[in-house]
């Protein structure tokens, strides 16, 4: 397994931005709000995400720019069981993360909140997955 994170798993289209944060379904896990969807068209990666950070309450560029850095280093970490379960049951997934969290956050705690939130978000997909 390499821990890499390509360009593929950026998303990037705005047609697709704009269907998550109209029709995505939402789970709050602090201090990420992740917005969800499954798209209708297959992408390069399984997973295709985008992150935010308030430029209301993060008022410097080189302090949001940090925590997106911060959070990318994570997601690279953790995203594995996610992704493995997504290939193995041929599904793909268009992720936002709008940070709301402090900005002194440290990255084994930024770390350890995502895949908490990565492992509720599984939870999730594979409870609705499950035939009745």
């Amino acid at each position: 397994m390499r821990f890499t994170l390509n360009r593929s798993e950026s998303l990037k289209s705005h047609k697709l931005i704009r269907l998550l944060f109209d029709q995505g379904q939402s789970e709050f896990v602090y201090p990420f709000k992740m917005l969800y969807l499954e798209p209708d068209a297959s992408t390069a990666s399984p997973i295709s995400f985008i992150i935010s950070v308030s430029k209301r309450k993060y008022k410097t560029a080189v302090c949001r720019n940090h925590i997106k850095r911060l959070f990318r280093e994570s997601y690279r970490k953790q995203k594995h069981p996610l992704q493995q379960w997504l290939l193995e049951n041929h599904k793909t997934l268009a992720l936002a993360f709008i940070f709301v969290g402090d900005k002194s956050m440290e990255q084994q705690a930024m770390e350890d909140r995502l895949k908490l939130g990565l492992q509720h978000l599984l939870n999730k997909l594979q409870a609705a997955a499950k035939p009745l």
